[in-house]
């Protein structure tokens, strides 16, 4: 986000559909601090088109602080609170199981049952206008497996 004021209102997404099992895998830097400029978010979502808040995605990854990563389903702040370690790759997996998996290497940081069978698309939501590095995501990948911690299978 390289314009406009610091709010939730801006997202990119993609609009290829990806059943399971697929995982998002990506890096995301975040300032020592909760000072607003590491504010952005990615998940897979089922309605990526409604709108640009982190208020319709759908268990989105929130990697916020140094050691600071929630998760967000439809708005909605997801218990526990997870540290991370910045220099490992996040992976968000969704199996044919129905669970989507937040990991941080082979550390499983949270589980949510997500149904089902669901076609799904990448998407995210941006707050802080020009917060580089700390703001945006990198190496984004989708791969068409679930991430399990030591490697990918095709559950």
């Amino acid at each position: 986000k390289t314009s406009g004021s610091n709010a939730w209102d801006s997202q990119i997404n993609n609009v290829n559909e990806y059943p399971p099992p697929c995982t998002i895998e990506f890096n995301k830097m975040a300032d020592a601090n909760d000072n607003g400029i590491s504010y952005a978010m990615i998940s897979w979502n089922r309605d990526p088109g409604t709108d640009a808040s982190y208020a319709s995605l759908d268990y989105a990854a929130y990697p916020y602080a140094a050691n600071s990563y929630q998760v967000y389903h439809n708005g909605a702040a997801q218990n526990p609170v997870a540290t991370f370690d910045p220099t490992l790759k996040f992976y968000i997996s969704y199996s044919t199981d129905g669970y989507i998996r937040h990991w941080n290497g082979s550390k499983l940081l949270a589980s949510y049952n997500y149904g089902l069978a669901s076609t799904v698309y990448l998407d995210t939501s941006f707050y802080s206008t020009n917060g580089a590095p700390y703001s945006g995501f990198s190496n984004i990948r989708i791969i068409k497996a679930v991430w399990v911690g030591s490697g990918y299978a095709y559950v």
